[in-house]
């Protein structure tokens, strides 16, 4: 190799090792990017020379020629990639699932001096007090504000469950809206990666911007990537593409405002129903098609007994005016469920019915009213009115019991995972340090030989011309 040889040898370790110290302190000042994966400046000799030997039998030798930067590649592993999308789709199911469920618990607020085992407390013992003194029209209209305060109590139940249903259904139309947000930036994301990869360069920022926008966005639902031959990635939701390419499909959210159970999400270019099998989204519809139901369901099971009991009973009883047949109670939901309109009427106290055959002064029929309380008339003659309601409550706290405990266990396992990826893919501040000195000697060293080589080319030029 010549003289000048050398030199190109020893510029090229110049710019091999500068090349990597930038690469260094890129990572450097990318240490708390959550969505930077460390990238690794991968060095390779470069082609050497064939050099004839005259004393080497006829053979060739090779002289190398330096180094050179062969890519810069990120450090990342696929199936920690993979595993983290699952379990992140499934941590945000169970906290959507756990938000809905802890929300029923404050709407239901047992115990309480305001809850609904109070106003029927209450209510019960207020019958209990008219059987006692049926001709007092004081008690009588302790009886009927309590029942008012019973009824009020279940339309406010209602009111508010249905309340945070149609809330949760906006959530959901916002889910939709970030579906679409995403999948609009990960198909402009394949654009330009396709672009600067089919150069032959390594778009290694926008990669990790494009994994870190599937990662968020698998949270919100399931999703399927693969990796096509020119770096665009395809992204589909249970079965159908959101992103293919530079395009993105959307969906569109379509809301029925008299049942919002029945609103639906559709792919806009066929019109299909999207599918969902987990993340947030799927958590929000479960929680407004299911938990909202159930329990809006079992409140109406528990008015619509205490109306059937109440109105039979007291219909066959006796106002003070002599009144019989009249019904105590209106409605048949947690929603609708009222003190008839007799009974709320100006002369409504006279027609509570507590008098059994009519006598002044018998309060046997107020007694049948207040024993309701007790009556296996619930859960097919396993439950009175206490119970069932408890069972309510009690079976609100058990789901949101499980769901906070799954929670806790995708929280582990999503720690384990992170943490696996951060040995992989994170950056060590100690470890770029090491590097940079590593790169600062060899930066040093090439630069020693190029000015060595300088010497030795300067000695020669001057020994010609002498």
């Amino acid at each position: 190799m010549s003289t000048f040889g050398g030199i190109e040898l020893g510029k090229r370790a110049l710019q091999t090792n500068q090349k990597s110290l930038e690469v260094t302190g890129h990572n450097i000042a990318n240490a708390n990017n959550e969505a930077y994966s460390r990238q690794n400046a991968v060095q390779k000799a470069t082609r050497p020379h064939t050099i004839p030997g005259m004393d080497s039998g006829g053979s060739v030798g090779q002289q190398g020629t330096g180094v050179e930067i062969a890519s810069i590649e990120r450090a990342r592993d696929q199936f920690i990639d993979e595993r983290i999308r699952q379990e992140s789709g499934s941590s945000g199911y169970w906290e959507m699932k756990q938000e809905g469920l802890e929300e029923v618990e404050m709407i239901l607020s047992e115990p309480s001096e305001q809850g609904l085992q109070e106003a029927a407390d209450e209510f019960w013992n207020s019958l209990q007090e008219l059987s006692g003194e049926p001709e007092s029209k004081a008690v009588r209209a302790t009886v009927r504000q309590k029942s008012m305060v019973l009824t009020d109590t279940f339309n406010h139940y209602d009111q508010q469950l249905d309340e945070y249903q149609r809330s949760v259904n906006s959530r959901i139309g916002n889910k939709v809206d970030e579906i679409n947000s995403y999948g609009e930036r990960i198909a402009d994301l394949n654009q330009e990666i396709r672009s600067i990869e089919s150069s032959g360069q390594k778009a290694n920022d926008l990669r990790d911007e494009r994994d870190h926008l599937i990662e968020g966005l698998s949270k919100i639902t399931n999703v399927h990537t693969k990796e096509d031959a020119e770096n665009n990635v395809m992204v589909s939701i249970g079965g159908s593409k959101l992103v293919w390419g530079d395009q993105a499909n959307e969906m569109e959210f379509e809301v029925d405002d008299d049942d919002v159970t029945q609103s639906e999400i559709r792919w806009k270019n066929t019109g299909n129903p999207a599918q969902f099998q987990t993340g947030e989204i799927q958590g929000l519809l479960e929680v407004r098609d299911e938990e909202m139901v159930k329990y809006q369901g079992e409140l109406d099971k528990l008015a619509s007994g205490l109306v059937k009991e109440m109105n039979q009973i007291h219909g066959d009883g006796y106002g003070l005016d002599g009144s019989t047949g009249v019904d105590f109670f209106s409605g048949n939901t947690a929603g609708d469920i009222q003190v008839s309109e007799e009974i709320q009427a100006e002369d409504g106290l006279n027609k509570i019915a507590a008098s059994a055959d009519g006598a002044v002064g018998d309060g046997n029929n107020a007694l049948e009213m207040s024993k309701i309380a007790s009556e296996q008339i619930y859960d097919d003659g396993n439950a009175d009115f206490n119970d069932f309601y408890k069972s309510i409550v009690s079976e609100v706290g058990v789901d949101s019991q499980r769901a906070e405990r799954m929670i806790e266990n995708q929280d582990q396992v999503m720690s384990q995972l992170e943490q696996q990826r951060t040995k992989i893919s994170g950056v060590s501040l100690d470890e770029e340090m090491s590097e940079m000195i590593k790169f600062q000697h060899g930066y040093n060293s090439a630069a020693k030989v190029v000015s060595t080589m300088n010497e030795m080319l300067e000695v020669l030029v001057n020994g010609l011309i002498r």
